[in-house]
């Protein structure tokens, strides 16, 4: 801040120019007048006549309200702030350099660093603050007549959003002309809208300068896997795999799911140029968990070998699934999902049609001739499956039970929506809390053909993943509109108004819906208590056995029967718990939420929630889970875990955590170097979003021209008033006393 400051007369009650040019003669006037008729000397009357005229004047003066001004002109200097990556990625050696050896990230950064000329005309009348960052920012030293000489990188972690909302710079003194931040663009966190809105509306740019190579490097690493939470013994796993193919320098390697425990290959893909999901297919014969590890093979050319596996671990059960199948007439889906029922291995069911006639036999494994009145006969079941009947089909008795044998997670309820009764007649019964929303009196029945496809949230329980050998998760031709043998022909359209706040969309309609654009949901879960309910809003799913016979449809409604009652994606009880990221290094900080979808036990549930982790040598760690503000389902804290291995959450007595278990993996390497690919189109984002612009290393020069001069200067003046001070009124007094006297001298008066 500079200060300088000036001293002036100024008025109270300023007199214009005009004013004074008027009154003035005025004033001589008067006084002439006043002594023309005196037959005195001239030099005498002169004397006398200009000692009134000053008095006079002077009284004018004083009327105008003289003071004195001190003027203080404040001048506050304008700064920029340089952000420099200090993470470990900034060691990456692949940067091109004169002497065609490619030289580390950071030595960019000091050459850029050396352009002296450049910073030193850029700080000319303002500051330049200089900060190293990785995961948090701290002060480095600048530029100055030495080459620039960086500290060694030591970030583990790169947080570019994190790093600028700590430097907090709508908090400092002086205004801020930009922020210029050199980095490779890699960071934990992408969510920038908060950030960058708050910048753009405080005037401060940011300004990139991308460090290493713009193609990103060459690199092959396993982004991300999903995979099914729970299986059948015998059944057929797929694990879909996201791979990062960087410069297609894994193109021809394999990737390969693999038994940890066994060491067996259970299945095996090439890496093929341009194509970066997988979809790989395991069959487990043991009962229990099962531990698999997905990994690609080495290449020459990869620079960071540690990225390319990741493990996985799915709980197989060998237990039939018991289920009890009520429908209301023999429609087509009744008659397929039927036979399925009987025909499949790992299920035991048993069948109730209501229209049939009373000699009629109904089938299943273990056919029944009547419903189950007691919770102990309910209890021979694991699902029921409540087709289109009417809700007098169950006594409020054994709705009751149904409900009370879901909520303790007992039992599962698929509900399939049909013309006539379901879900419209159970409105206001008991069974009606476990339909995952409120049931319309009197469903709409849309007759536009439509075709399913699952959600990603679907996608990430597990559930809708078809293997029908074509290595496709869900096959191209069921969601295909040109495709008629797989269009849906009828459905029911839910409101979204009476979709209930834990409800899941698990599949919707391709074909948007031509007045609100939206895509139609067709199959709901919800979780209620420690159980889950299921919804489809259609029975046309038969029709996929016209194009491919049962392998569709069996792989469509054997999963998601047993998804019902055995999945454990959302933790052992009524909840998800997981770790963010699922596989952390030493040192990170990783992310534990807790989210439960269950109403009946959100309000009971205390706003810490206290969650022991163990790892497979022993050690435990402590962590408490708060309540999300503005969010009341879901709680979550940071953990620092300090030994690599395999960590689980375990038991804590007396809390929802109890019944949940989830497990990470911290591996003792660099963050950083699991995937150190440069990321220039973050950093091209955030320039944007702020009003900034990303310059080439070559051309830091270009900021001079957008940089702005931010600088302020105020003034303020203070005004010390003369008219008031007793010496101001002597002067008159004396004048007209002088004249006084003078008149008296020559007999005037």
């Amino acid at each position: 801040m500079m200060i300088s400051t000036t001293s002036s007369v100024g008025w109270l009650f300023p007199l214009s120019m005009w004013n004074w040019i008027i009154i003035l003669p005025l004033v001589a006037g008067l006084v002439w007048w006043s002594y023309r008729r005196y037959e005195l000397s001239h030099w005498i009357v002169f004397t006398l006549a200009s000692l009134r005229f000053t008095a006079i004047c002077v009284i004018l003066i004083l009327l105008a309200g003289p003071v004195i001004e001190k003027t203080i002109r404040n001048e506050i200097r304008d700064r920029v702030v340089v952000l420099v990556d200090q993470s470990r990625s900034m060691a990456t050696p692949d940067v091109p350099s004169s002497g065609g050896i490619p030289v580390p990230r950071s030595s960019q950064i000091e050459s850029i660093m050396d352009r002296s000329e450049v910073w030193s005309e850029l700080g000319r009348d303002r500051t330049i603050e200089w900060f190293g960052f990785h995961d948090h920012p701290f002060t480095i030293d600048g530029p100055g007549s030495d080459p620039v000489s960086l500290p060694p990188v030591s970030g583990i972690g790169t947080d570019i959003i994190s790093s600028i909302d700590q430097l907090r710079l709508n908090d400092s003194i002086n205004p801020n002309a930009g922020l210029i931040i050199m980095s490779d663009g890699r960071s934990r966190s992408n969510s920038t809208r908060e950030t960058t809105s708050s910048l753009r509306s405080s005037g401060i740019p940011i300004h990139t300068i991308p460090i290493g190579p713009p193609d990103g490097g060459g690199d092959v690493a396993v982004e991300a896997v999903d995979y099914p939470a729970s299986a059948y013994v015998g059944d057929t796993i797929p694990v879909v795999v996201d791979v990062s193919n960087r410069n297609g320098v894994g193109t021809g390697s394999e990737i390969i799911l693999r038994d940890i425990d066994s060491g067996t290959i259970l299945d095996r893909r090439i890496l093929e140029e341009g194509l970066d999901e997988y979809t790989l297919v395991g069959e487990s014969t043991v009962d229990g968990d099962v531990y698999w590890v997905v990994e690609i093979t080495p290449d020459p050319d990869d620079t960071v070998p540690a990225n390319n596996t990741r493990e996985i671990t799915i709980r197989v059960s060998d237990e039939p699934l018991r289920i009890l199948y009520i429908d209301g007439y023999p429609r087509w889906e009744y008659r397929y999902l039927k036979n399925l029922l009987i025909r499949e291995q790992s299920i035991v069911s048993s069948i109730m049609l209501l229209s049939a006639d009373g000699d009629y036999a109904q089938e299943g494994d273990r056919p029944i001739t009547r419903l189950p009145l007691t919770i102990d006969e309910f209890r021979d079941f694991d699902v029921i499956i409540l087709g289109d009947v009417p809700s007098s089909t169950l006594s409020s008795e054994q709705q009751e039970i149904i409900e009370q044998l879901v909520v303790d997670g007992e039992m599962g309820v698929l509900w399939i929506g049909g013309q006539y009764w379901t879900p419209g007649d159970w409105r206001g019964t008991t069974l009606e809390s476990t339909i995952p929303f409120i049931p319309p009196v009197d469903p709409v029945r849309n007759d536009s053909p439509v075709h399913m496809v699952p959600t990603g949230e679907s996608v990430q329980m597990g559930i809708l993943q078809i293997d029908d050998g074509s290595g496709e998760s869900w096959p191209e031709e069921i969601m295909d509109p040109s495709n008629m043998w797989s269009a849906l022909q009828w459905f029911q359209e839910i409101d979204p108004v009476l979709v209930k706040p834990t409800t899941q969309v698990l599949a919707e309609s391709v074909e948007s819906d031509p007045r609100s654009g939206l895509r139609h949901p067709l199959l709901f879960i919800m979780r209620y208590g420690a159980g889950r309910s299921i919804y489809s809003t259609t029975d046309e799913i038969w029709r996929w056995r016209h194009g491919r016979g049962e392998i569709l449809y069996e792989r469509f409604w054997i999963p998601l029967i047993r998804s019902i009652i055995h999945s454990d994606h959302l933790g052992g009880d009524s909840i998800r718990l997981e770790f963010i990221p699922d596989r952390v290094e030493i040192g990170q900080p990783q992310r534990i939420r807790l989210e439960v979808a269950d109403a009946i036990l959100i309000d009971g549930l205390e706003d810490i929630i206290p969650l022991r982790i163990e790892s497979d040598s022993g050690s435990r760690r402590s962590v408490e889970l708060n309540r999300d503000s503005g969010n009341s389902n879901s709680w979550s804290s940071s953990w620092v875990p300090d030994e690599s291995g395999r960590w689980t959450t375990v038991p804590v007595d007396d809390t929802i955590v109890s019944g949940a278990s989830r497990e990470t993996t911290v591996f003792d390497r660099s963050g950083e170097m699991s995937n150190p690919a440069t990321d220039h189109g973050f950093l091209d984002r955030i320039s944007r979003e702020t009003g900034g612009i990303t310059v080439s290393p070559d051309d830091v020069s270009e900021l001079l021209d957008v940089i702005p001069d931010r600088s302020i200067t105020s003034t303020s003046t203070l005004r010390s008033p003369l008219w008031n001070r007793w010496w101001m009124f002597c002067i008159p007094i004396l004048l007209f006393g002088v004249e006084w006297m003078g008149r008296r001298l020559f007999r005037l008066s």
